[in-house]
């Protein structure tokens, strides 16, 4: 019984302070809310889902908001859904890290797409290998369940970090993995 009284005092308690925020900073609570909306349950989100919000992290990573959000701007039209065109060998997306280092003479870009991104659009080959590296892991894992990422909530954040940094790759450091 006291258990059950004080489960009810703490979420009268949460109600009433979810209300005095929503009068006290109602911008606050509506960002945060719509924050809330984009937060997909990995147990049943698809890997055209996961995509959506897992490609565009690597040009986040080290870089200003602003700078992010402008080259976002300019090369989503070509990823959206582009995790299918990503498997390993030639093809539109087609890089490889040649040489250490994150010059552009560190990478062998050979995908008309990926060409494009690098040379008209400026985006440095390596967050594009971040990228493609991300949509091979997404592929090879779509392959085997109609939710990719189903089996996350499984594990501690901590193992998920590791396997994940492993599955995707070169520019995946814990960071930018737990961002989101």
């Amino acid at each position: 019984m006291r258990n059950e009284d004080a489960s009810t005092n703490a979420l009268d308690r949460y109600q009433e302070l979810a209300k005095r925020l929503q009068v006290e900073y109602p911008g606050s609570f509506q960002a945060a809310f719509e924050l809330s909306e984009k937060v997909i349950n990995p147990e049943r989100a698809t890997a055209d889902q996961i995509w959506e919000t897992l490609w565009n992290k690597p040009i986040f990573a080290n870089n200003r908001v602003e700078v992010a959000e402008s080259k976002l701007k300019a090369i989503k039209p070509y990823l959206v859904n582009a995790w299918k065109s990503m498997g390993k060998g030639e093809g539109p997306f087609s890089i490889h890290r040649i040489d250490p280092g994150f010059k552009r003479t560190s990478y062998e870009i050979k995908g008309e797409v990926a060409r494009t991104l690098v040379e008209e659009h400026k985006l440095a080959p390596h967050r594009l290998l971040a990228i493609v590296s991300a949509g091979r892991a997404l592929q090879q894992r779509a392959l085997n369940a109609d939710f990719p990422f189903h089996d996350l909530t499984s594990r501690k954040l901590t193992e998920n970090v590791e396997m994940l940094r492993k599955e995707l790759g070169f520019g995946w450091g814990a960071i930018t993995i737990c961002t989101g």
